[in-house]
């Protein structure tokens, strides 16, 4: 198995969400809940937090691994995928890096896959549009 090599710049790799980081006086907030959800994570809480600051630059808040689907699925997380309380944007989380997009009042507005990139179009424009709210 090929070890994982993230690209780096001046020793770390980089953060796409530290761009997000211009939005923060405007009210916006990235926070990170790891999950061994998918049998990928470190043995603890700290461990993950060590990895994410020291790899990719992680500087905002991450929480303690949750479980994101499943039997003990967090609270959060049964809410933000749950069709009664998140009918357009509901369905099960089915790998890493799921982003939800979520308004001042708690709802969530939009929702990007694993695939997406934090700082992809689509995600950026849904952002602004929901600060300029």
């Amino acid at each position: 198995m090929k070890r994982f090599e993230a690209p780096t710049t001046a020793g770390k790799a980089h953060n796409p969400c530290a761009s997000m980081e211009s939005y923060a006086e405007q009210g916006f907030s990235v926070m990170g809940f790891p999950s061994n959800s998918f049998f990928q994570e470190l043995a603890s809480d700290e461990k993950v937090a060590e990895f994410c600051e020291g790899v990719f630059g992680v500087s905002f808040p991450l929480f303690s691994m949750v479980d994101v689907r499943g039997r003990g699925i967090h609270p959060l997380f049964a809410h933000l995928t749950s069709r009664e309380t998140n009918p357009q944007h509901a369905g099960g989380i089915t790998w890493n890096f799921n982003k939800f997009l979520v308004d001042r009042n708690g709802y969530v507005v939009n929702r990007f896959g694993t695939r997406v990139s934090p700082t992809a179009e689509q995600v950026v424009g849904a952002i602004e549009a929901e600060l300029a709210r």
